[in-house]
């Protein structure tokens, strides 16, 4: 093919263009820069340098398209919808009240403000929203605001509370709880109350 001298600039400034993208311009001696210029004239001629912008701009579109399904991803994943919160995950309700379960622990959401809790969690209740009710195998705790540890098993549920108080209640009585203090229900006799342990060591996980 006859290549005119209109082709012949286009072709210059898509080697130039080649040669000069990627942000600082590359540092070469002149005679290297004649002799790489030359070289991809002589190998491609004027189409070449078409094809190589092109495929850069298809090589971003596809990472663009990766990026937003990878978020759509992450946003179904995260969102309020979820039901159930495992180890390692921080849920944050649209209400403002968050929980941190710990390893071997879930906590699912049954519906405004109330969940279930199985193993151990730190929960910390935005307060002014009205009653929040945790239930457990052995009872459940109502809260009106207040940062917690709760440790539900099969046969007993620790409530220990770093803010604010709780209500730990069974089939067996109820009990109130205030801050430093930790409560238990187990099954047949009525949730006790006592001076919580270390609360730093019981939510290192956290």
């Amino acid at each position: 093919m006859t290549r005119t001298t209109k082709d012949d600039g286009v072709l210059e400034r898509n080697v130039e263009t080649l040669l000069e993208t990627g942000g600082e311009a590359p540092r070469m001696a002149d005679e290297a820069r004649t002799r790489i210029r030359a070289n991809l004239i002589a190998r491609h001629g004027k189409d070449a340098p078409a094809r190589s912008l092109r495929r850069p701009l298809f090589a971003i579109g596809l990472g663009l398209a990766a990026t937003a399904a990878a978020a759509l991803i992450i946003t179904r994943v995260a969102g309020d919808g979820d039901k159930a919160v495992i180890a390692g995950d921080v849920h944050k309700a649209s209400d403002g009240s968050t929980w941190i379960p710990a390893p071997g622990g879930t906590v699912t959401v049954l519906g405004a403000r109330r969940v279930r809790v199985e193993g151990a969690a730190l929960l910390d209740i935005a307060p002014g929203k009205g009653t929040f009710v945790v239930e457990t195998a052995r009872g459940q705790i109502e809260v009106l605001g207040t940062r917690f540890l709760v440790d539900a098993s099969a046969e007993r549920t620790t409530a220990a509370v770093v803010r604010g108080q709780v209500r730990l209640a069974s089939t067996d009585g109820n009990v109130l709880l205030h801050a430093g203090e930790q409560g238990v229900a187990e099954p047949g006799r009525p949730p006790s109350r006592g001076p919580a342990p270390r609360l730093s060591h019981l939510v290192s996980w956290a």
